[in-house]
């Protein structure tokens, strides 16, 4: 169950107030969040951002130099040429602005509308990913990270759609279960064992009879 925000609940923060009281590299982690979050929404003001944490940070196993920060963040409409143009090379600007801080450049993720996401669509994208951050035109996660958001994604700001990732989540398992159970007859050479795993599973793997 994705849970309620723990990170960003006042968008009114002072974080310059907080730089210069800590300095940057002073900054924890979820004032990093905090401020990458901010930022965000301040770009997609007027696009309904949608923002969800998930992956080691949200199931509190981040460990600094391992660790990425996960993030999706989902917009009522495409986000527009100049949007994605500021959104692209935010990490770098955060970098700059609170040098000697080594979170801002470990967010990564996908950027664009709900209806993009939700249905597979190529549209305009922004993509923060390890070797680097693009505009790209689309971005989607698999059956086992859409069940890890939904299972402990943790909801920074904006409309919760939970509900209808969870049945994205569940249109995917379909359509991978012929690809799964495939697999497994392919691992099964007993045969008892075969006629077992089809009576559970309700299917008939690999044309046995």
């Amino acid at each position: 169950m994705i849970k309620n925000n723990e990170f960003f609940s006042d968008a009114d923060l002072y974080f310059d107030e907080i730089v210069e009281k800590l300095g940057c590299d002073k900054l924890t982690l979820n004032d990093a969040i905090q401020i990458m979050t901010g930022e965000i929404i301040s770009i997609l003001a007027d696009n309904k951002p949608t923002i969800y944490l998930f992956g080691s940070v949200a199931l509190d196993d981040f460990k600094l130099g391992w660790s990425d920060i996960d993030i999706v963040v989902l917009t009522e409409r495409e986000i527009s040429e100049q949007q994605a143009a500021i959104l692209v090379g935010l990490r770098q600007a955060m970098l700059e602005r609170y040098p000697g801080n080594p979170y801002f450049r470990l967010f990564e993720g996908g950027m664009l509308s709900d209806d993009a996401f939700l249905n597979g669509k190529n549209e305009r994208t922004v993509y923060w990913g390890t070797s680097g951050q693009r505009i790209t035109d689309n971005y989607k996660l698999d059956s086992f990270g859409m069940a890890e958001l939904l299972d402990s994604g943790i909801l920074l700001y904006g409309d919760d759609v939970a509900d209808t990732l969870s049945g994205l989540v569940m249109d995917c398992q379909r359509k991978n279960f012929p690809k799964m159970a495939e697999s497994i007859a392919e691992r099964i050479n007993d045969e008892r064992l075969l006629v077992a795993v089809e009576r559970l599973l309700g299917v008939e793997l690999n044309g046995h009879k």
